[in-house]
């Protein structure tokens, strides 16, 4: 059987929570402190409906001068 596989990309400024939304959904608590980072990504496997499902979540940052 096949995993399921949906990935998406979060996009925002930085210092507004995109990161701590991500690893709160993913089973986590949301992190208050804040880390500067300008690219990450995070993969999860949840269990849909009886199916697995990897979720795969791409955080960047938008950086204007």
């Amino acid at each position: 059987m096949t995993r399921k596989q949906l990935k998406f990309v979060v996009v925002g400024d930085g210092a507004c929570g995109k990161t701590s939304l991500i690893l709160a959904q993913a089973g986590g608590e949301f992190i208050e402190q804040y880390t500067p980072t300008a690219f990450d990504d995070y993969a999860i496997e949840a269990l849909v409906n009886g199916k697995t499902v990897c979720v795969t979540a791409i955080v960047i940052v938008i950086v204007t001068y």
